[in-house]
């Protein structure tokens, strides 16, 4: 179905275009031809399986059809900002709370009418594509208690029609829901975080009390940035090695933990340096549960030879064309 492509900018036409083929490895090579940078994750997770993650991501069709012959599971990573020409508003729904309050504010106050494309993920949240404004650079950014963030220059996303586990375990595509009819236009990732991150973040309740090694980097980033001043470096490293432990790299950990530790006061060189170390320090990397029975689900439930075909049903209708 035609979606007045004259109000979308290519980089958008091209993740609805790829989101309706069968596999995964024909989505990611149509991206790359359309000159949208990928690279593979892990099957059914956000992890990058290549050494630098998203510093790999390739606009080569050859090289991303390689990648997906040899990781035929993989999801599919974009880079967003500048590097893809989209910027992304990610809004969860997990542990018991929702983002959806905060968007719903953010749509009133006007902050995200130039949506493009509306994604539905497997853990059921969404994600809202927006066109990256040349020359710009707004920096990705995770929301402090509330579960909206923003990615942008330094960040990623899995992308349609990539799989992942459902709070059922059970293999869900990424799938695009909603297609505007109006111009899309960028966001500003600035004035979307004044409005919708509380000022008084969630306190733990003691100066440590970390949370348990298991935790994902959503919970890793909201402790860190929770945190007083003294010993961020510490908590850092310390949130850093149980990155590193679950699996995922340094540029990754960067990525997800940085505009945390940023948000204590900590500049982009101690970052970078802390990061760095806390990855240098020997420790046993183990996989988390989860993980493991993400991969034995999808093994399941994926048949050969085409692994990552889209399951059928409700995910194969076209997408709703509505405006807001």
């Amino acid at each position: 179905m035609d979606t007045t492509p004259d109000l979308w900018p290519r980089p958008l036409a091209a993740v609805q275009r790829a989101a309706g083929r069968d596999t995964v490895a024909d989505a990611a090579v149509l991206l790359a031809a359309a000159g949208v940078p990928v690279f593979p994750c892990r099957p059914g997770e956000e992890r990058p399986r290549t050494p630098r993650g998203v510093a790999d991501a390739s606009r080569d069709p050859d090289r991303v059809a390689w990648w997906w012959s040899r990781y035929p599971t993989a999801n599919i990573g974009m880079p967003t900002g500048a590097a893809s020409g989209i910027d992304v508003v990610d809004v969860g729904a997990r542990d018991g709370g929702s983002g959806f309050p905060a968007v719903r504010a953010a749509q009133r106050a006007g902050l995200v009418d130039g949506w493009g494309l509306m994604v539905a993920t497997p853990a059921r949240g969404l994600q809202l594509y927006f066109p990256h404004a040349p020359g710009s650079e707004q920096r990705s950014w995770s929301g402090i208690g509330v579960q909206v963030d923003f990615r942008g220059e330094g960040g990623y996303v899995v992308v349609p029609p990539s799989l992942a586990l459902d709070d059922a375990d059970r293999p869900v595509a990424y799938r695009p829901i909603m297609v505007a009819r109006h111009r899309a236009a960028p966001v500003d990732a600035a004035a979307l975080r004044q409005l919708v991150e509380p000022s008084r973040p969630h306190r733990f309740s003691s100066a440590w009390a970390a949370p348990d090694a298991t935790a994902g980097p959503a919970v890793l980033a909201t402790w860190l940035a929770s945190r007083p001043y003294d010993g961020r470096s510490r908590r850092l490293s310390w949130a850093a090695r149980r990155m590193a432990e679950h699996g995922f790299d340094r540029t990754s950990t960067l990525t997800l933990l940085g505009p945390a530790a940023h948000h204590t006061g900590m500049d982009e060189q101690t970052i970078e340096q802390t990061v760095a170390s806390a990855f240098r320090q020997p420790a046993p990397l183990r996989a988390p549960a989860r993980a493991a029975r993400a991969a034995a689900e999808l093994a399941r439930a994926v048949p050969a030879p085409d692994p990552m075909t889209r399951p059928g049903g409700p995910d194969r209708r076209p997408p709703e064309v509505v405006s807001l």
